[in-house]
């Protein structure tokens, strides 16, 4: 017997998607001795990413999902600030002629506090969702809610 090129998914390829972008989102600015303000963004998608697989969880373990995803949501919102700010910077220099100051690519002290608290709460975030147990439910049922949220995304695409 032949071995599909694609198998379906199964449930732990689900929890291990979610616990890899949880160690990605970890993992920003130790590239670097000093975190820069790109490492915010990074956290942020793979947080969001993170997030969306959550989406598809079963519903035997759809309540601790929603928990753990509304976690994820706090700790990328307490984020946001700083990284709509670098975006706003962005945005003035590339569009303005006289805005001289360049942006800085270091984080601000409060930034980096902020970063680093992030990390924290991703810890300990990361440590609850290894706790989530394998759903009951087939694998069927991930490969069947992929293609609604992918049948979604689709209906909210622009017509132009």
């Amino acid at each position: 017997m032949i071995e599909p090129a694609h198998p379906a998914p199964d449930w732990r390829d689900w929890l291990s998607a979610i616990s890899e972008q949880i160690n990605i989102a970890k993992s920003v600015g130790t590239a670097t001795p000093e975190p820069e303000e790109e490492d915010i963004h990074r956290l942020r998608a793979a947080v969001k990413y993170a997030r969306a697989l959550l989406r598809l969880a079963p519903p035997s373990i759809s309540d601790q999902a929603t928990r753990y995803r509304k976690q994820l949501k706090r700790v990328a919102h307490r984020l946001s600030r700083f990284r709509d700010r670098t975006v706003l910077m962005e945005s003035l220099a590339t569009l303005s002629h006289h805005f001289d100051k360049a942006t800085s690519t270091t984080l601000s002290k409060n930034a980096r506090v902020a970063l680093q608290n992030a990390k924290k709460r991703l810890d300990a975030i990361g440590e609850l969702l290894r706790t989530l147990p394998e759903p009951v439910e087939e694998p069927t049922e991930l490969k069947k809610a992929i293609k609604r949220y992918k049948k979604r995304m689709q209906r909210r695409t622009p017509k132009n």
